[in-house]
């Protein structure tokens, strides 16, 4: 997958991934077709699909939203004085 350098993409397959390219520079896009067609890429492939499962599905998010929003409601409690 050849993905643009912005925080969602980043976020999902980490800044040191291999082909992500400035959404700016078409030269770079096309360097990254170029590489990933070249290469032979199911390992990569399986290790993305792997992550997203495992952080991305809706049963990971709807956790991550849960918890985050049981945070903030004990967070924000207001005591009694």
């Amino acid at each position: 997958v050849v993905l643009s350098n912005i925080p969602a993409h980043c976020e999902i397959v980490g800044k040191n991934y291999s082909y992500l390219f400035d959404p700016k520079n078409q030269q770079e896009l096309r360097q990254k077709l170029k590489q990933i067609l070249q290469n032979d890429n199911q390992l990569i492939g399986k290790q993305l699909k792997q992550k997203v499962i495992a952080h991305f599905s809706i049963e990971s998010m709807s956790d991550s939203y849960q918890q985050l929003y049981l945070k903030a409601l004990n967070t924000n409690k207001i005591t009694d004085i």
